[in-house]
């Protein structure tokens, strides 16, 4: 096994180390995002991005039920209006710590339906995949619709300007193209007319 194969393997089973601990505080929490995307695509992650509800009532109570957990965390000095959380209705706070040195970012929603939501309310198609409990990476159909076509597209509403899709053209632009859904879906439908021909 290479060198790259192995860390994405560590960063996996800290992913799942992670996911063992915060389900005591929040039983349907998930890890989505850049990791699951990363860890597809063959590349290690930057960091983790957990997503979980808390029913403690105070910022000073989260940060202690995450300390008993055993995450020394902090609170994010990433400002939440920074352009790269905007597509997240329903995120109150971000939670950072470093486990066996790797970033991990706690990234705490008001209830559940926004926790649930995260996938889908992600900016840029790129980045709609989230990894399980049970150590599978699950691809929404927009990050599907982007391998097949190659291009990557917005939410509705955004545009390639913003912070985070900026961020996503100058990482990806070698692999996959900005663009529209529309485009996306009009290339894969057109390599499929090609085929029957």
């Amino acid at each position: 096994m290479s060198k790259l194969s192995l860390n994405i393997e560590r960063q996996k089973q800290i992913a799942q180390e992670v996911y063992a601990s915060l389900t005591l505080i929040d039983p349907s929490c998930i890890l989505a995002g850049g990791a699951p995307r990363d860890w597809y695509l063959g590349t290690e992650a930057n960091d983790l991005d957990f997503y979980f509800c808390s029913t403690a009532s105070t910022v000073g109570r989260v940060k202690e039920q995450l300390n008993r957990l055993g995450f020394e965390v902090q609170p994010s000095v990433c400002p939440l209006d920074s352009g790269l959380y905007e597509s997240m209705p329903g995120l109150v706070r971000i939670w950072n710590c470093d486990q066996e040195d790797i970033k991990i970012q706690f990234i705490e929603m008001t209830d559940p339906k926004h926790r649930w939501d995260v996938v889908n309310n992600m900016d840029v198609s790129i980045c709609k995949a989230w990894y399980t409990q049970k150590g599978q990476i699950v691809l929404h159909q927009d990050f599907k619709l982007t391998l097949a076509s190659k291009i990557m597209f917005l939410k509705e509403g955004y545009n390639w300007s913003n912070k985070h899709g900026r961020k996503m053209i100058e990482r990806f632009d070698t692999k996959f193209a900005a663009g529209t859904k529309e485009q996306a879906v009009n290339s894969v439908v057109s390599k499929a007319l090609l085929e029957i021909q």
